[in-house]
């Protein structure tokens, strides 16, 4: 590629994820975390308000909004919230809350959409490859349930963005440790930190890496000590400005957040549905984010990923193993790429490790890991650079392009296919069964055409009745329809007595064999159902004339 012609197709690249953003941010339905995310920004945004005494702004943004100190999310980050709202809701002025939805799912699209420019100067300063990093950015884009995420998750997706970003800079000092990297390195891992604790390991292995390095090189480490402090300070001052929870005692909330989410237990009382049995969130299996990682990615890329990492771990074996003070080569790492590589790797191992050795609690699949697939991603691209390298003959060159025409097709079919319900993409080898061995829409992202549908069937009614035989809130999905269509729906909860429509997307949060406050009464009768493929995601019943 020339830099010419490189330069229009990066803009072109561009303007395309672009376009296809605009065309298609309103598909989507609104998720059950987006309300209260959207209220954690509002407290501490009224917490900022009243400290510096903004009192020209509109108080009816306030009302009824509770102060931070007593709110019961306090704990949580909400720099990307504030944001957001500042916006959306003061900025631009948006009143319609469907408009507001509408538009966070928009602006935290954009937010992926650049993060994914940095994830492509990451695959280059891997693999000083142009086509393997854009075919990096690309998989990344097109894998189908992150795709769907990106829109409405401001909280996992907005963290693999803060966190990608955060990571390309901490590669930048690996190459060139000064003030200015030391510096974007403390901000972005704070950025990263203020949406989840979890990034505060990045500029630590980082640490240890540059440390390593010298001890292995046997050069001085005084130069780099002072940079490393510089970044390991100012990651947790940065961290401190960006999260007005802890301004009024920073140690000792610093110390009883990062405790709370060591070891989260809000979900604790839910049930989880897995491989066709109910768990308590606490008594999941341990393979249960492994295993739902596995179902809902595309198979190649699993496993193209996991030859990447077996190569890693072999090679780092093979490098320990051979470690012997007569021969000229004693090192862990032997060039620049080994180094960054082994670095990916224990960016991905340590969190994993760490939510087992503090008994983390994972649910709703693995989206609270979705942050790690990019990096899983590059061992994908680091297993394909070594067969391209090992093997240098033109079929083997051609069955690799090949394999990667595949992955790309799957994965954009399967976008197309499941539009807009890619968060229930199941691959292949699950699709057929997902509806009996796992949850599928447990954020209730496809309510919202449900109510739409009802609409539709009956278009001549003043009042529709609905009721839910599933934990889900379809007062949240109410609020994304038309004012006009919003005010003749009436939403029951489980009164099925009073209701005409039942609604159930198989989400319950209890164990339905011996709770069956969600069982549907023999008097009604399925009307409509959403499918994609062979997964169901939600079905609507009526009252029988």
């Amino acid at each position: 590629m020339t830099k010419l012609f490189l330069k229009f197709f990066n803009i072109l690249f561009i303007a395309i994820l672009l376009i296809i953003g605009i065309s298609i941010y309103k598909d989507f339905g609104i998720s059950i975390d987006e309300k209260i995310n959207r209220l954690n920004g509002l407290v501490n945004l009224k917490f900022l308000f009243n400290l510096f005494s903004f009192n020209h702004f509109d108080d009816k943004l306030f009302k009824n909004i509770p102060d931070l100190n007593s709110y019961f999310d306090r704990y949580y980050g909400a720099f990307f919230e504030i944001l957001n709202i500042i916006l959306v809701e003061i900025v631009l002025n948006i009143k319609n809350l469907s408009e507001v939805f509408y538009t966070r799912h928009f602006l935290n699209h954009i937010l992926f959409l650049f993060s994914l420019y940095f994830f492509y100067l990451i695959c280059l300063e891997f693999f000083k490859n142009k086509y393997l990093s854009y075919f990096g950015v690309i998989l990344l884009y097109t894998t189908p349930r992150i795709f769907a995420h990106s829109f409405y998750n401001s909280k996992d997706l907005a963290f693999l963005s803060f966190f990608i970003i955060a990571v390309y800079f901490s590669i930048k000092c690996f190459k060139n440790l000064n003030y200015k990297n030391s510096l974007l390195l403390a901000l972005t891992s704070a950025l990263a930190m203020n949406s989840r604790i979890v990034a505060i390991y990045i500029p630590f292995l980082l640490s240890f890496f540059i440390l390593l390095d010298c001890i292995i090189k046997n050069i001085s480490i005084k130069e780099k000590i002072k940079y490393l402090i510089i970044i390991l300070f100012l990651s947790l001052i940065f961290f401190l400005i960006t999260h007005p929870f802890l301004w009024e005692e920073p140690f000792k909330r610093f110390f009883e957040l990062f405790n709370i989410f060591a070891s989260f237990s809000g979900m604790n009382s839910y049930e989880v549905f897995y491989f066709g049995k109910f768990y308590k969130t606490p008594y999941l299996p341990w393979h249960y984010m492994f295993v739902m990682f596995f179902v809902t990615t595309p198979l190649l890329i699993t496993i193209f990923g996991f030859i990447g990492i077996f190569f890693t771990i072999k090679r780092l074996i093979k490098r320990l193993f051979s470690i012997n003070e007569s021969k000229i080569y004693n090192d862990i790492w032997r060039s620049h790429k080994e180094k960054i590589i082994l670095y990916n790797f224990f960016l991905i191992f340590i969190p994993i490790f760490s939510s087992f050795l503090f008994d983390s609690a994972i649910y709703n699949g693995w989206r609270h890991l979705y942050f790690l697939y990019p990096l899983f991603i590059i061992q994908l691209i680091y297993s394909l650079n070594i067969f391209l390298v090992y093997y240098k003959k033109k079929n083997s060159k051609k069955i690799i392009l090949s394999l990667c025409i595949i992955v790309l097709t799957n994965n954009i079919y399967s976008l197309i296919k499941m539009h807009p319900y890619q968060h229930s993409y199941f691959n292949f080898l699950f699709e057929k069964n997902a509806n009996k061995l796992f949850e599928i829409d447990y954020w209730g992202l496809a309510n919202k055409d449900a109510l739409k549908k009802i609409l539709k069937l009956d278009p001549n009614k003043k009042t529709y009745r609905i009721a839910s035989a599933s934990l889900v809130d379809l007062h949240l999905s109410k609020i994304m329809l038309k004012d006009e269509e919003n005010k003749k729906i009436e939403i029951l909860g489980q009164d099925y007595d009073n209701a005409e429509y039942i609604f159930n997307n198989f989400y319950y949060g209890v164990n339905t064999i011996y709770d069956d406050k969600y069982k549907i009464p023999k008097e009604f009768k399925k009307i409509y159902e959403i499918r994609k493929g062979k997964i169901l995601i939600n079905e609507t019943y009526k009252r029988k004339n």
